[in-house]
């Protein structure tokens, strides 16, 4: 099992320089990991400077919205 967010560290402030929509998201098995760190990952997030998640709202299509 992930012990950090991912993807974290030099790869996540990669993605926040280059303005890549982020989106969370979970890869758990069971119930009780289903929002594993959600919400240190978006304290981290803030204090990187991300203003604004991405939410799927269709097949191709996603929405911005301020966290």
């Amino acid at each position: 099992y992930m012990q950090t967010p991912y993807p974290f560290g030099e790869l996540l402030s990669l993605l926040i320089q280059k303005n890549v929509p982020l989106t969370l998201s979970s890869d758990s098995h069971s119930a009780p990991t289903l929002d594993f760190a959600f919400e240190e990952t978006i304290f981290m997030l803030k204090k990187s400077g991300v203003k604004e998640l991405a939410f799927i709202e269709g097949k191709n299509s996603f929405k911005m919205q301020q966290i």
